[in-house]
């Protein structure tokens, strides 16, 4: 969904490669740590659910922009996206 979205918007290049960037390297980790008897090292914290929400509800908000809804939620569905994207770099 991310890379759609980027092909219509594509200011969100920045945020989405982030995002599934992290994403691909966690689920690698997890499955390497699982490997290993570990996987309860890098179990889910209750800040991961919350920028999964973040992230999820810019996506709906981005989806749901057209014209002929207010600019404030373009505005809105980017600013989450930033939000998320920043949020899962900073809480590695």
């Amino acid at each position: 969904m991310m890379i759609m979205l980027v092909s219509v918007y594509p200011t969100l290049l920045l945020a989405a490669g982030i995002i599934i960037a992290r994403e691909m390297l966690v689920s690698a980790l997890r499955e390497w740590m699982a490997t290993k008897g570990m996987r309860d090292k890098v179990a889910v914290a209750f800040s991961g659910k919350l920028k999964t929400t973040v992230q999820m509800l810019a996506i709906i908000t981005l989806l749901l922009a057209n014209p002929a809804l207010p600019e404030w939620v373009l505005m809105l569905g980017y600013g989450l996206i930033y939000l998320a994207a920043a949020a899962k770099r900073i809480a590695q």
